[in-house]
């Protein structure tokens, strides 16, 4: 049986801890998530494991320790061990079973992600996950972090590796000397790129400030025009050219205006993750004191694990494969079983963008995927309003989609609106809206009843307030390969605070699309129905459902779903509102 075979081996908890310490290439991790609390590990808890055989029990050499309320867990009562490219749960215990997923193993079971395994009946439970993709190499884990989990996992049960430990410090302040020259040639490089990089941002900020001023006109203009047209009686048709005329000027100067806009932050963020990483290695490579060193020798057996989030990151570029793009697909309109097709032209529809969380949860705004529902009663885009009054006459409407990032056409992610959660309780405004005579010919040529409120006229739940206008869905992506949040922060940002937003503008091009940055900071004081807002408006429709990130000392991590304007100032959906 395996029970008799298995042995912990100097190989497999050193050897395999010192592989993932050194970031060998190709070594592989799994986690452990705990779902019963217990005296040394919370419900909840993550616990990543980088040796190749780790021992679950009661005694104090195990590396996954119970403490000794779980009585009808044993001293040592099953391994976990790598064969090739898989992990084997191995039953240890003479008197308790190990249970997956509910069943008692016999002997040992290749493990799965995602499977649960038990000690024993009514015993602690966890949780089997193997990160995917690049996430699943210990490489990706922080040094600190990995030392961490080297100390815990590989010399806890054998003192003697101590000794390796020295070794690999002493050849780490034997590569001191070198690392210190180099950063001071590059120092040297950095400080010849500031004034460039200077005279650059004053250009962009001129270019903002022109365009701004044109903008400004031209939006003047645009609301006087459209005030003339609402209280003439005449001719109308001059009033409508020229309004058509401003509105393409206009058009042309938001296009250059978020550019510019897009150019000037993508530059002040690659700025200050340049001056962050310096700050950062500098730091890591400071060399240690007498003291310090004895210290950290001293803490060598300390159980406690600096938690960090390996996914975290000074450069936003680094997250632009997991933010999307989405575009309609295909539009599917059903009634009374008569399927129909009311004309939208779906070429160039970019409904906005969307997000992928490091917990698998894609986000957006919810106008994204049901398009007919606003927090206005406006229908400024004519698919849309033929949607809305689709949906106000009673019809099914499955909207199919594909979204894509940076990692190109072949590799979208598709979805229909109907697999999305959303918040439908505060959908308590109903607005009458007209059908088309276009859509109204349509519906007769087909034999399709609409339900009317009143002649020609149907009626469409609209949502209120703006918290409420996010969409998600849960197990889309894969666990840990998206973008970090931070929950508690999306809850705690004081006012004034710098909010970094990326998103694709309504025109991008999905066989090159390359996502703008723009900046915005929290309004002081203008809080209003539990979302974020900001102090300008910067955002367009394709940039509805971005993700908002926020900088700490780890890196950027997202904090809100933008959700469009609101009495001229954008607003933000606080990301624990939609994790929750």
């Amino acid at each position: 049986m395996d029970t008799q075979n298995y042995k912990r081996t100097l190989a497999g908890s050193v050897g395999a801890g010192m592989g993932a310490l050194m970031g060998a290439s190709g070594r592989t991790y799994f986690i452990l998530e705990h779902k019963t609390p217990s005296k040394y590990h919370q419900a909840g808890e993550s616990q990543k494991i980088i040796v190749d055989q780790v021992e679950l029990g009661r005694d104090a050499s195990c590396q996954v320790r119970f403490d000794e309320s779980f009585e009808t867990v044993s001293r040592k009562h099953a391994a976990i061990v790598r064969d090739g490219e898989n992990w084997k749960l191995i039953h240890l215990s003479h008197s308790n079973p190990t249970l997956v997923n509910g069943h008692p193993i016999n002997g040992s079971y290749y493990l799965q992600t995602g499977d649960e395994i038990q000690l024993s009946v009514g015993g602690p439970r966890l949780g089997f996950i193997v990160p995917q993709g690049r996430q699943a190499l210990t490489s990706s884990i922080g040094l600190t972090e990995r030392m961490s989990l080297f100390r815990k996992q590989a010399l806890r049960p054998y003192k003697t590796a101590l000794t390796i430990m020295g070794i690999v410090f002493v050849l780490a302040v034997a590569g001191l000397a070198a690392w210190n020259y180099s950063l001071g040639v590059k120092n040297d490089l950095l400080a010849q790129k500031t004034e460039q990089q200077e005279v650059q941002l004053r250009g962009y900020q001129n270019q903002l400030d022109s365009l701004g001023t044109e903008r400004a006109a031209l939006e003047t203009q645009q609301r006087e025009l459209e005030a003339k047209l609402r209280t003439s009686d005449g001719n109308t048709e001059a009033l409508k050219s020229q309004l058509a005329n401003v509105n393409n000027q206009l058009g042309n100067v938001n296009a250059n205006f978020y550019k510019v806009k897009s150019d000037l932050d993508n530059l002040s963020s690659t700025i200050a993750a340049e001056n962050a990483t310096e700050e950062v290695e500098e730091a890591s490579y400071k060399p240690q004191t007498t003291q310090q060193a004895r210290s950290h020798q001293d803490n060598v057996e300390s159980d406690v694990v600096e938690e960090q989030n390996s996914n975290v990151s000074k450069d936003l570029k680094d997250y632009y494969d997991h933010i999307y793009t989405i575009k309609i697909d295909r539009i599917d309109i059903e009634k009374d079983g008569i399927s129909f097709d009311p004309g939208i032209q779906l070429s160039d529809i970019i409904c906005g963008t969307g997000f992928m969380l490091d917990n698998g949860t894609f986000v957006t705004d919810r106008q994204n995927v049901e398009p007919w529902v606003f927090s206005n009663t406006e229908w400024k885009e004519l698919w849309r309003r033929l949607l809305a009054e689709c949906v106000g006459g009673g019809c099914n409407v499955i909207i199919h989609y594909r979204a894509y990032s940076t990692k190109g056409t072949g590799k979208p992610i598709t979805f229909v609106n109907t697999d999305f959660k959303v918040d439908r309780s505060y959908d308590d405004v109903t607005h009458e809206i007209e059908v088309t005579k276009s859509l109204r010919v349509l519906l007769k040529k087909q034999g399709i009843k609409f339900t009317y409120s009143r002649r020609n006229y149907v009626k469409v739940k609209i949502y209120s307030p703006t918290s409420r206008s996010y969409a998600y869905i849960r197990g889309k992506g894969t666990y840990g390969e998206g973008i970090p949040f931070d929950a508690t922060a999306s809850g705690n940002l004081s006012g004034g605070s710098e909010i970094h937003m990326v998103g694709y503008t309504g025109n991008t091009n999905i066989h090159n699309p390359i996502p703008s940055h723009f900046n915005d900071r929290t309004n002081i004081d203008d809080t209003n129905n539990g979302t974020i807002i900001l102090q300008n408006r910067v955002g367009e429709q394709g940039y509805y459902g971005s993700p908002a990130f926020h900088l700490d000392e780890e890196g950027y991590k997202v904090i809100g779903v933008m959700v469009g304007s609101v009495q001229g100032k954008d607003r933000l959906v606080p990301i624990r509102n939609v994790i929750r």
